[in-house]
């Protein structure tokens, strides 16, 4: 403000400032540095940017990530492609202090290094097979195996424990915290249905090229239970992303990927040992 003691204060007046062309001192405009007319600003509403965020991870999370599993499923079983998925976890530390603002420490930095370093194991000793060897009725004998049954038996208990610790634990408790981190992994895990029904489309495009009653009778029995496995593929998945955007609502991106990842290689990793003997071909 002018004080009223100098002889300016008599003549002149400081007015306010305007939004559109500066400030006014009598007659004289002065123009200020920085346009403040919203409506020359191109912005998003936050909660507009954030759904268009939102939509654009569950597009990839839930088309283009299967999309791609789906191709992979060709040519190795789930052993094989679970663990790949903690890459996920290194693209998160990579790029979260520039996308999201958490700064990973050196201990992330190093779990980093150890998985691509595991990957590099997986792929060179892991099991190859791929299982396209198999018939139809091949891959609907091995559910009725004592083993398998107990595994669904078990995970089902698991997820239900896990349900259990999220809605009864406080907020703040580590087992609800866990169990968030888990719940969506675990069930992602479940990658037979995926690719047994993969199994049964080659194998029934096999046994079609055959002639005779036997080959109508797998394709009749292919066709009635193909619907089935792709349900469930397709219900795992979306439930495992669901549960996974909603643990990275309550915690950290970098936390929830992790939990996720691990969760889901040793879902998938004893799923596998269970179901497809992977153990046997080390």
């Amino acid at each position: 403000p002018l004080s009223s003691s100098n002889p300016m204060s008599n003549n002149h007046s400081l007015q306010s400032p305007s939004s559109q062309d500066g400030y006014h001192l009598d007659n004289t405009t002065i123009p200020t540095t920085t346009n403040r007319n919203p409506k020359n600003t191109l912005s998003l509403h936050p909660k507009t940017t954030s759904w268009i965020l939102y939509l654009l991870g569950m597009i990839g999370m839930s088309f283009l990530n299967p999309l791609f599993c789906v191709l992979a499923m060709k040519y190795a079983n789930p052993s094989i492609l679970a663990p790949f998925s903690g890459l996920t976890l290194v693209w998160v530390v990579t790029f979260s202090s520039a996308t999201l603002g958490e700064h990973p420490g050196w201990g992330q930095r190093v779990a980093c290094g150890l998985i691509v370093g595991g990957e590099i194991l997986v792929a060179v000793f892991g099991d190859h097979t791929n299982g396209e060897e198999k018939s139809v009725e091949d891959v609907l004998s091995s559910y009725q195996e004592p083993a398998f049954r107990a595994f669904i038996v078990f995970m089902t208990l698991f997820l239900l424990q896990l349900g259990i610790f999220i809605h009864v634990c406080p907020k703040q408790s580590l087992l609800r915290k866990v169990a968030w981190g888990s719940i969506g992994g675990s069930i992602t895990g479940f990658q037979n249905f995926l690719k047994d029904g993969l199994t049964i489309i080659h194998a029934t495009s096999r046994q079609s090229q055959l002639a005779g009653s036997t080959a109508t009778t797998t394709t009749t029995t292919a066709s009635s239970h193909l619907p089935i496995f792709v349900f469930f593929g397709m219900a795992t998945a979306f439930l495992g992303l669901l549960f996974l955007a909603s643990c990275m609502k309550r915690y950290d991106a970098t936390y929830s990927a992790a939990m996720f990842v691990v969760s889901f290689i040793l879902s998938a990793s004893l799923m596998s040992a269970v179901h497809y003997h992977t153990l046997d071909h080390l």
